[in-house]
């Protein structure tokens, strides 16, 4: 959204944000219980550049977000949740949203096997005139059973080892 400053002059306050992914991708693991493989967090930042367009007290504050799935097995519902992240002119606050909640995880399960694809996030809030702003980027997503699937990885490594005799390598 754009917005005014400076005797009527418009700031295009969203090309001044960005969001920097630590990594591009989340692994969701959809049997959580007991402890969860995989990550279902992104970890990210939300800058805001330091730019002469803005005033030197800009501040964007973000409240919300949802995501949308563009999944290998469609139906995935869209996950939604609040948050609170303030970033401030030539500042870059730390953003790390759940890609999933129980209703994705649910259905994941129910189609069963692994199902990947991407993910767009779209954070909404209001920027330092108090105009709506949405902040939209995809990532890459996989929901599967992390636990089967590390438990059978290892057997199948252990049975590999144990016959193979005189030392197949380290890990």
């Amino acid at each position: 959204m754009a917005s005014s400053f400076l005797g009527g002059c418009t700031v295009d306050t969203v090309s001044l944000l960005a969001i920097h992914f630590e990594q591009g991708h989340a692994d969701v693991d959809v049997n959580c219980a007991g402890g969860c493989g995989g990550s279902d967090r992104l970890e990210a930042e939300i800058e805001l550049q330091d730019s002469s367009q803005l005033p030197s007290d800009a501040v964007v504050e973000f409240t919300q977000y949802r995501i949308d799935y563009e999944l290998s097995a469609p139906g995935a519902p869209t996950f939604e949740t609040l948050t609170s992240v303030v970033v401030r002119k030539g500042e870059s606050a730390p953003f790390a949203p759940s890609v999933a909640g129980d209703a994705q995880r649910q259905w994941a399960a129910g189609v069963g096997g692994t199902v990947d694809g991407r993910g767009t996030i779209t954070v909404s809030g209001s920027d330092h005139q108090a105009e709506p702003i949405q902040l939209v980027a995809k990532f890459e997503v996989r929901f599967a059973d992390f636990a089967a699937s590390s438990t059978s990885s290892t057997s199948s490594t252990s049975s590999t080892s144990s016959g193979g005799g005189s030392g197949a390598g380290g890990n």
